[in-house]
Formats: structure tokens, C-alpha cells, sequence
């Protein structure tokens, strides 16, 4: 999906959590409190996308999102602008839930591996963690390679 893509946006948590670093495109990293990831400082092509309340300057690395919380239409607008019309969000399931439920997504890829997994939900959270959404969906791609069932499927409003 990331070859698609002009610019790969994500959270500050979910960077952090899976360690990333320079992604060979733009990258917007979300933050609400302003912190970016220790492996993201000093990288190329990646802007901190925050809010007023973070105490931040505006900055051609930083963007100032809305006032107490991070307004994702602007976010995605900016990214659009800056880097080019195909966006690709790859979480969190807070962010994802955020921009879901603000009707800002267009596509879902999904990927499945063939592992079944119990426990708890805060052991294993969902794909959107927020409030609650419901979303119809509808195929537009499914493929399986060795066992992975990969999907991408459009949100139908």
C-alpha cells in the first residue's frame, strides 16, 4: 500500500510502539501533547502534525492542528497539499478510530494471519479503539499469498 502512497500518516503511540524510522516517504506523525518519537527526531520528510495547546511553534516540521485536540481534516488536508493526493493512514487503532469516525476514510486495508489468539481485549485491543462505530464495508480486493489473506475494502456511507 505504502508504494501508492504520497505521504504515510500515523500516531505518535503506534510510531513509538513499532519503532519507526525513515519511511522512504513523507511521513506525518499525530501527536495531541506534541511529542515526537525519539527515533523520528532528526529524520527527513517528517512533520509533526500537534496541536496549539502543545506550547509548539508553527514550523515547516510542525504543523499546528486545531487548539486542544488534533483536527485530522486539517492534518489530512496539509498532507495532501504538501505531499500529494493519495494518503495512507497506518494507525493506530486511536487514530484510525478518530479519523474513521470523522468520516475521513475512504479505503481499509486489512491484512489476516492464520493464527487464532484469546485473551482479554486489553491484551489484544481492536483495530479502532475509540467509541462506538459501526461501518459498512464492501470488498474491492482480496488476495492470499502463503496463508495471508490481504483485503482492501471501501467504507460505504
Amino acid at each position: 500500500m505504502r508504494r501508492a502512497a504520497d505521504v504515510v500518516v500515523v500516531g505518535a503511540g503506534t510510531a513509538r510502539a513499532e519503532g519507526y524510522g525513515s519511511a522512504g516517504l513523507p511521513l506525518v506523525v499525530v501527536s495531541r501533547r506534541g511529542v515526537l518519537p525519539e527515533t523520528l527526531r532528526g529524520a527527513e520528510q517528517v512533520v509533526l502534525a500537534t496541536t496549539r495547546a502543545s506550547g509548539m511553534d508553527e514550523g515547516e516540521d510542525r504543523w499546528l492542528c486545531g487548539d486542544e485536540t488534533v483536527d485530522l481534516a486539517q492534518v489530512l488536508e496539509r498532507a495532501r497539499s504538501a505531499f500529494g493526493p493519495h494518503v495512507l493512514c497506518e494507525g493506530g487503532p486511536s487514530l484510525a478510530a478518530d479519523l474513521a469516525a470523522a468520516g475521513l476514510v475512504d479505503e481499509l486495508g486489512l491484512t489476516w494471519t492464520p493464527r487464532l489468539v484469546g485473551g482479554h481485549r486489553v491484551e489484544h485491543p481492536r483495530i479502532l479503539d475509540g467509541d462506538r462505530l459501526s461501518l459498512r464495508l464492501t470488498s474491492r480486493h482480496l488476495l492470499e499469498e502463503d496463508g495471508t489473506l490481504l483485503g482492501l475494502w471501501r467504507l460505504t456511507r
